[in-house]
């Protein structure tokens, strides 16, 4: 299980390490919240969750994957912004705020209460592509923005206050031992980075 940001992250790059390492594997993801992340993994429904977890509970392991912080996307050729954003301007052009019940934390703290929403929908992915089309803002994981940028037609920006962190981990259930799942794990751990050894 894992949020959709995270997905669209490291999906592309895990399936590339896994036609090189075991042509014949496929793998699935859900996108669930913490809690039924949680119930899944205590049925045996899913080997490992991947998100933003509070504190770790009786019976799991939570184990830090990696750390991103919240950026500004917008579309290269957008007629207020040339590579860098103010507050003001980042306040009042207008956003597309992506939101999902299989996250958590999903915003960027109390600043997000005073912005102008142009939209709201329910993947990242989808607030990039209406932004690359549009004069809409998106403040979303950097990592995400920067992987896709290129393809949409999209600059990234800093933030104009100090960004919020945003801590993705792996959760398991605690004692189970399992070489599989450990090597799955490993290529998603080496999924973060974008290019192969």
């Amino acid at each position: 299980a894992a949020p959709e940001f995270v997905t669209a992250l490291i999906g592309a790059e895990l399936i590339n390490r896994l036609k090189i390492a075991a042509p014949d594997v496929t793998f699935a993801v859900s996108f669930s919240g913490e809690e039924d992340a949680f119930r899944a993994l205590r049925k045996g429904e899913i080997e490992f969750a991947v998100g933003r977890f509070g504190a770790a509970r009786p019976g799991f392991t939570v184990e830090p994957l990696f750390e991103d912080h919240y950026c500004v996307a917008a579309r290269r050729d957008h007629p207020q912004l040339r590579g860098t954003i103010d507050e003001a301007q980042w306040q009042n052009i207008g956003h597309i705020y992506a939101w999902s019940a299989a996250e958590v934390g999903g915003d960027v703290g109390e600043a997000h209460l005073r912005i102008r929403h142009l939209a709201s929908v329910p993947q990242w992915l989808t607030a990039l592509a209406m932004a690359a089309s549009t004069d809409g803002l998106v403040t979303c994981p950097r990592r995400l923005a920067e992987r896709h940028a290129e393809r949409l037609g999209l600059q990234v920006l800093d933030m104009p206050f100090p960004p919020q962190a945003i801590d993705v981990s792996v959760m398991r259930r605690s004692g189970v031992q399992d070489a599989g799942v450990d090597w799955f794990l490993g290529l998603v751990r080496a999924a973060v980075e974008p290019s192969l050894p």
